[in-house]
C-alpha cells in the first residue's frame, strides 16, 4: 500500500513546482506522517487499510550541489518546497531517459481523468532494485528481512520482463553512467547476491518462485549492470 515517488532535482531548485505538488497532497486529504518526506490517508473513508506516499530524491551533483541542500538523509532541506526526499545514493539514473505510461479512467469523485506517469528507466530500475535486494542481504532483524525479501524477486521480474526494444533502449544509458562512482555500489551487491547458482539472492528467488533460467537471468544482469 506503498506509493514511491521519485523527485526531480530541479523541484528543489525551482521550488514553485515543489509547493504544487504539496498543496496537491494537501488537497487529496493526505496528512503527514514524517514532516515533508512520508503522507498517509485512509484508502476509502473509514477504511483501515492505509495508502502512504513516500518521497525519495537521488543526490545532488555537480552545479546542483550548490544549491540543494542535503542533510541526514534528506535532500532538499532549506528550499522552502514543504518536501523533501529521502536521499537514495542508487537513484543516480533515474531522470535519464524515463518511460512515459498512459493512464486513463476516472478518479475517485467520477470525473474522467487521461494523462501519464514517468517510471525509471529499466537500467535506473535495476540499480535501485539491486540496492534494496543488497539491504534485505544485510538485514539482521528476521521480520523486516521477510519484508524486504520481495526486493530480490523483483531483480527476476525485471530481467524476465524486458523485451527486446527494451533491452536496446537501456544500453545507452547504461554506458552514459558506466564509471559514474554511485554505480559501483549496486554493482558489488549484484555480484553478491546473483553472481552464482548458489549465490544467496538465487536461492532466495528459488524459495519464492522455483527454478528459472539463471544463466539467462545472470547474463542480461551481467550486460545491463556492465558487471
Amino acid at each position: 500500500m506503498d506509493l514511491d515517488f521519485i523527485l526531480r532535482m530541479e523541484l528543489f531548485i525551482r521550488t514553485e513546482g515543489a509547493q504544487a505538488v504539496r498543496r496537491r497532497l494537501d488537497a487529496l486529504g493526505y496528512e503527514v506522517l514524517t514532516a515533508k518526506l512520508q503522507f498517509r490517508k485512509p484508502l476509502t473513508p473509514g477504511a483501515d487499510k492505509v495508502l502512504k506516499v513516500d518521497l525519495l530524491s537521488r543526490l545532488p551533483e555537480g552545479a546542483e550541489s550548490d544549491k540543494v541542500n542535503v542533510k541526514g538523509l534528506r535532500v532538499g532541506t532549506g528550499a522552502g518546497s514543504d518536501l523533501h526526499g529521502h536521499q537514495t545514493p542508487e537513484a543516480f539514473a533515474v531522470e535519464d531517459s524515463p518511460d512515459e505510461i498512459p493512464l486513463t479512467g476516472r478518479c475517485t469523485d467520477g470525473l474522467p481523468f487521461d494523462g501519464s506517469v514517468l517510471v525509471p528507466n529499466t537500467y535506473a530500475w535495476l540499480n535501485l532494485k539491486v540496492a534494496a535486494a543488497g539491504d534485505w542481504l544485510n538485514e539482521a532483524d528476521p521480520d523486516r528481512k521477510e519484508i524486504a525479501a520481495k526486493h530480490v524477486f523483483d531483480v527476476l521480474v525485471l530481467i524476465a520482463m524486458l523485451t527486446e526494444e527494451e533491452f536496446t533502449r537501456c544500453l545507452p544509458v547504461r554506458d552514459r553512467f558506466r564509471d559514474h562512482p554511485r554505480a559501483e555500489p549496486p554493482r558489488i551487491a549484484a555480484r553478491s547476491l546473483f553472481g552464482t547458482p548458489s549465490s544467496p539472492g538465487v536461492i532466495q528467488i528459488r524459495r519464492q518462485h522455483g527454478d528459472f533460467d539463471y544463466a539467462t537471468f545472470w547474463e542480461t544482469m551481467t550486460e545491463l549492470m556492465s558487471l
